[in-house]
Formats: C-alpha cells, sequence, structure tokens
C-alpha cells in the first residue's frame, strides 16, 4: 500500500512544551486540535537520538551477538550490537560500524543497509537504522563505555529463527532486523 496523505488529515499544533531533559532523550507535551477541530488535547512523546543497530556475520556463519542487562525489564537481553547514533548529523552506516567495534572488537567491510523504522511513532520521534554485514573479523578487543557490562556471543545464523520463536530474543528492533534480512536474502537461512 502507497503511503497517502490525501485521506487522512495532519492535526494543527497549538504549543509544544519541554517537560524533562536527559542526556539520552527529551519529553514533550504537544497542544493538538483535531482536523475537525471538534477535539483538543495534549498529546506526550519522546524526542530521541536515531539508533542503529547492526547484523554482522563471520565467515564461519556465525552472528555477532552481544548480552547486556537491560534495565527497563531487568534481565540481560540477547541482541545484536547497536545504540545511539553519536548525534542526528552522524552517518547511520558510520554509527553501526563504530557499535560494531566499540561493542564487540569486530569490523565489517562492507555494510548493507536493511532500510529503517520508527520504533514507537506514537510516541517517539526518532528512527532506528539497521544494517548488514558478512565476513567480519575480530580486529581488537571491546572498547566499551563505563556503563557498559557486554559479553560477546557467536551463534550460527541458522540457530536465529528459533531463538526468536523461543523467545530468547525479544528485543523488538532485532526481531525486525532479522526479518527484513531474512525477507531481502532468504538463501541466508538454508546455509
Amino acid at each position: 500500500m502507497k503511503k497517502s496523505s490525501s485521506q487522512i488529515s495532519h492535526w494543527q499544533q497549538l504549543g509544544k512544551q519541554m517537560l524533562y531533559d536527559t542526556s539520552y532523550f527529551q519529553l514533550w507535551s504537544r497542544r493538538m486540535r483535531s482536523p475537525s477541530g471538534h477535539f483538543e488535547s495534549d498529546f506526550f512523546y519522546i524526542d530521541a537520538v536515531n539508533w542503529v543497530n547492526v547484523i554482522a556475520i563471520t565467515s564461519e556463519n556465525e552472528v555477532v551477538m552481544v548480552e547486556q542487562f537491560r534495565h527497563g525489564i531487568q534481565e540481560t537481553s540477547l541482541e545484536i550490537p547497536g545504540g545511539m547514533l553519536d548525534a542526528d548529523h552522524e552517518d547511520p552506516e558510520e554509527g553501526a560500524r563504530r557499535e560494531l567495534l566499540e561493542e564487540t572488537g569486530f569490523a565489517a567491510q562492507r555494510m548493507e543497509s536493511l532500510g529503517f523504522i520508527h520504533p514507537n511513532p506514537a510516541i517517539q520521534s526518532n528512527r532506528n537504522y539497521s544494517y548488514f554485514s558478512e565476513n567480519v573479523t575480530r580486529v581488537s578487543s571491546q572498547q566499551l563505555d563505563i556503563a557498559e557490562d557486554i559479553a560477546v556471543h557467536l551463534i550460527p545464523l541458522a540457530e536465529i529463527p528459533g531463538l526468536i520463536e523461543s523467545h530468547q530474543i525479544t528485543h523488538a528492533l532485532v526481531v525486525n532486523a532479522f526479518a527484513r534480512l531474512f525477507i531481502r536474502r532468504p538463501e541466508l537461512l538454508t546455509r
């Protein structure tokens, strides 16, 4: 379905106020009026920098995965390398290369874009860009931030669908990246 703006009208913004500011995001309130003019309310959203993640596969067909504690769920999470772009102007591919190297010590020769998604357009303004790289190699040790504690795991690519199905991989942005990869490159599942 082609995206069409002729069927849905934009709401009118009447005002905007920052409610909370952190080093990771800002919480905003927008006063909005419906296109009909019959409804007016405050809507809240999170303004965050864009994010990036990367599916990196070694020459042995193993996915470079990271495991880390996530404060939102108070558990560890099995994920692909990724994180915030350094600024809104950082090139997403360069951000993917940087995150891969910092979190795992692996480097990619070539990156393939898997596109972007809006993580939650109802309450977030940012995008998440996903990338794919084959034949990555370990070139250094991890270069973690002081608040990061990340274990690196090499997992056979053929095991990924089972890990998603069994809820061992639950991070929505990671599941999305694999879905996009397997749609674009289904032959990877038969290696």
